[in-house]
């Protein structure tokens, strides 16, 4: 059962983002701009206002802004037993801009 939730709102605008996971469900929506959501192994989803994730625990993922716009996304993520976040490698530059 989740307890409590964290909810924030973030503008990102710059690329620098990493590869994270959690050890519950986290959940994304759009709230401006384009923002892009991608799962280890998995192709790059283009996210625009309205849109929301649904991202299953202990999954490997990154989030942030398209390299032309900026990105206004709140995520919300429960609080775990083994921490709410689990940051890893950097997104690299051929990740980031592999859409296809």
């Amino acid at each position: 059962m989740i307890r409590h939730l964290r909810a924030r709102r973030q503008n990102i605008l710059a690329s620098a983002v990493r590869w994270h996971s959690h050890g519950g469900v986290q959940g994304i929506i759009a709230i401006d701009g384009v923002g892009y959501y991608q799962e280890k192994g998995k192709l790059i989803q283009i996210l625009r206002k309205g849109d929301a994730v649904k991202c299953p625990p202990d999954t490997p993922h990154w989030h942030g802004a398209s390299p032309k716009t900026g990105f206004v996304q709140m995520a919300v993520t429960p609080n775990h037993a083994n921490g709410r976040v689990q940051w890893l490698q950097p997104v690299t530059a051929a990740e980031y801009t592999k859409t296809k």
